[in-house]
C-alpha cells in the first residue's frame, strides 16, 4: 500500500489492519479524544462524538441528544412495560413527558388500550415509573401477552 493512506496511517501510527477505527482531530491532527476503534455500534460512536462535542465547548443539540435515546431502543439498552389507560393517546402524551421514557407506542391488549414504554434504566427505577403512572391514573399490568399495535395512531 502506497500514497495518501500509507502517508495517514504512518501519520497515526495505524498498521493497515486496525480496522474500524475513527479518529476526531483538530487542525494540527492531535486527536480530541481516544481514537474510536475495534466497534461498529453506532451507539458508541455517537457516545465518542459527544464527548468530543463537550471537549471543543460546543454545545450539544437536542436532535443529537434525542438520537441517543433511538439508539437505546435499537441497541437493547432500554427496558420495556406496558400500561393500561383508558385511552392510550392520552396515556402516551402523558407518558411521555417523565423523564425516564425515551419513546411509546399505543397498542392493545385483547380490549384494553394500553401504553407500550420504553424507558431508560439509568435514569430511575420501574418502581418510580410505576408510581408516576398510577399518579396519572393509569395501571400497572404483569400481562404484556398479545400485544398489537394500534394501527390507526
Amino acid at each position: 500500500m502506497g500514497g495518501e493512506d500509507k502517508r495517514i496511517l504512518d501519520k497515526f501510527n495505524e498498521p493497515a489492519w486496525d480496522n474500524p477505527v475513527v479518529r476526531f482531530i483538530d487542525e494540527n491532527g492531535i486527536d480530541l479524544v481516544p481514537k474510536h476503534e475495534f466497534s461498529l455500534n453506532p451507539f458508541h460512536l455517537h457516545s465518542k462524538m459527544k464527548a468530543v462535542m463537550l471537549r471543543i465547548n460546543s454545545p450539544v443539540p437536542l436532535y443529537f441528544e434525542l438520537l441517543a435515546d433511538e439508539l437505546k431502543i435499537l441497541y437493547g439498552i432500554s427496558k420495556v412495560t406496558y400500561y393500561e389507560t383508558p385511552c392510550f393517546w392520552s396515556g402516551e402524551t402523558s407518558m411521555i413527558q417523565h423523564p425516564m421514557v425515551l419513546a411509546t407506542e399505543a397498542g392493545w391488549i385483547g380490549h384494553n388500550e394500553v401504553v407500550k414504554v420504553h424507558y431508560d434504566p439509568k435514569r430511575g427505577s420501574l418502581e418510580t415509573l410505576n408510581t408516576y403512572t398510577i399518579d396519572q391514573g393509569f395501571f400497572v399490568i404483569d400481562t404484556f401477552d398479545n400485544y398489537k399495535q394500534d394501527v390507526n395512531p
